[in-house]
């Protein structure tokens, strides 16, 4: 009872990360939780799941768990959706031999009748014995089952790395393997005794790499080479990076919300000074916090800090803007600068500053930034007909402990 509430402790307190959800895997699989405390703690991960991760599926939250059930000692190195599937990858370095790779241990998680067990990898399982002894393949089939176990040994071999041919995995299910695969019986059984084609889908990690790769593949007795493969997909979707993902789009929709509540809002009021002669503002949506504070007035300086529920500092950045023509002043740069920050996020540039370019009367306002959220640099400027009137400068991106 103690080690599950630690692990809904840490759910409730800690940032979602792939890294929290490895650690759930370690503790859970250190032997201190029955079923019923699982039950419990996956509550209380599904709420977190969808809180932070909303375009996580309902099926991709319960495969997560599956990795987390089953996942071992080790913890999860990442979790790759695919075609409806997921691969959970583990990380094992053998501490026996510094030279040796590191081995990527991985444990499917299929879509509910998507994806069967590996038996038709299984040449002598699922075709002389499965198929064979029952009587639904004829005799002459037993011929060319040879040539069709090379065939699909050579796509293992070049599009897996794998050279130790599957048929010893053939069991009633896959899901304690590297493979998934995707077939109809009764097409396979009717290809192979009238010499028609038939088509499979096979999924499986890549030998010593955290990578998965689906193949279609059509196969027809009736052409020289049997088996063709007709697509590839590679296009897996990493855990790791839906994560990063998502905690990127609620940052950027909050600093939006966040920058026109606050300075580029006229109306905003100011807080109380958190430094000595500093101008702040503040803005909070219950869970993350925005501070701006500054000092200065045509020429001025600052920091924006973006806060997490727990208080704990997450991004930042600093920034510094002069005025070029001394005849304006802090009020003449307000009005031509606020209506241009209001405009945050009305356009493809990262919600720091304004858009990429905005006309108010005889001001033009642009803005260039490069880099991403998590590591940034940017150019504000001001012209007024012919005459550059002001310009600031701002870097920043995550902050990380």
């Amino acid at each position: 009872m103690e080690l599950l509430e630690e692990l809904v402790q840490k759910l409730e307190t800690e940032e979602f990360s792939l890294k929290l959800i490895s650690w759930c895997t370690i503790m859970f699989n250190s032997g201190e939780m029955d079923n019923n405390d699982f039950k419990k703690f996956s509550e209380v991960f599904r709420k977190k799941a969808k809180e932070n991760c909303p375009v996580l599926t309902d099926e991709q939250i319960e495969q997560i768990l599956n990795a987390i059930y089953w996942g071992g000692g080790n913890g999860l190195e990442d979790v790759l959706f695919l075609d409806g599937g997921a691969f959970a990858i583990t990380k094992h370095e053998n501490s026996w031999c510094d030279d040796a790779p590191i081995d990527y241990g991985v444990y499917f998680h299929g879509p509910s009748g998507e994806y069967k067990g590996t038996d038709f990898l299984d040449t002598t399982h699922f075709f002389y014995y499965h198929l064979a002894i029952s009587k639904k393949l004829n005799e002459s089939v037993m011929e060319i089952l040879p040539q069709l176990r090379d065939e699909i040994n050579d796509i293992f071999v070049n599009y897996y790395n794998n050279h130790d041919f599957p048929e010893q995995l053939g069991t009633d299910s896959a899901f304690s393997h590297f493979y998934a695969i995707s077939y109809n019986e009764d097409e396979i059984i009717n290809g192979l005794n009238n010499k028609t084609p038939f088509n499979v889908s096979i999924m499986c990690r890549v030998e010593n790499e955290c990578r998965v790769i689906k193949l279609d593949i059509n196969c027809n007795l009736s052409n020289e080479k049997f088996l063709t493969v007709t697509s590839v997909n590679e296009n897996a979707k990493r855990l790791s990076d839906i994560i990063i993902q998502c905690r990127h789009d609620k940052l950027i929709d909050f600093l939006v919300k966040a920058k026109k509540q606050t300075y580029a809002n006229g109306s905003a009021k100011k807080v109380k000074s958190s430094r000595l002669n500093s101008s702040d503002y503040e803005y909070t949506d219950g869970k993350m916090t925005y501070h701006d504070t500054y000092f200065g007035g045509t020429d001025f300086i600052g920091e924006e800090v973006v806060y997490d529920e727990r208080q704990i500092p997450i991004w930042a950045m600093n920034y510094y803007g002069v005025t070029l023509n001394d005849d304006l002043g802090e009020e003449a740069v307000d009005d031509a600068l606020r209506p241009a920050l209001m405009k945050v996020g009305e356009d493809d540039v990262l919600p720091l500053r304004g858009p990429k370019e905005f006309v108010n009367g005889e001001y033009k306002y642009t803005f260039e930034v490069t880099g991403d959220l998590d590591k940034f640099k940017g150019e504000e400027s001001i012209v007024r007909g012919n005459e550059k009137v002001y310009s600031l400068l701002c870097h920043g991106g995550k902050i990380r402990r």
